[in-house]
């Protein structure tokens, strides 16, 4: 039992970081928007509703029922599958490919910069 709880110990600090990173990088890429807390989003909604924001600050209302349904299309696909490592797997190789388009674009940019980056290929 201790054992068990120590994975779960494990497990919650590892994915608190996850979302944390995750946050960080959306809210700093993607026009303050955060992906993990979405509940945030409300937040700066409001402060941007204060200080008079444009019209681009309604997006951030969408992100909670975009949140939700992507909560149940996730509860659904994993209530179908009986093999959870093969449903982990499927989502590693969804995120990993999914995190290749940032980093591409990323290093496009740079590579457009005056003074290169010597570390770029």
């Amino acid at each position: 039992m201790e054992e068990k709880q120590n994975n779960i110990w494990f497990v919650t600090l590892i994915l608190t970081i996850i979302a944390g990173y995750c946050d960080t990088i959306t809210f700093v890429a993607a026009d303050k928007i955060f992906s993990a807390h979405v509940t945030g989003n409300f937040i700066v909604f409001a402060y941007q509703m204060i200080k008079g924001s444009d019209g681009d600050a309604w997006i951030k209302l969408l992100t909670f029922p975009i949140f939700m349904l992507s909560v149940m299309a996730g509860g659904w696909i994993s209530a179908r599958f009986s093999n959870r490592h093969f449903l982990l797997l499927c989502e590693g190789i969804i995120l990993l490919l999914g995190g290749q388009s940032p980093i591409r674009s990323a290093i496009s940019i740079m590579e457009k910069l005056p003074g290169r980056c010597t570390w770029l290929p």
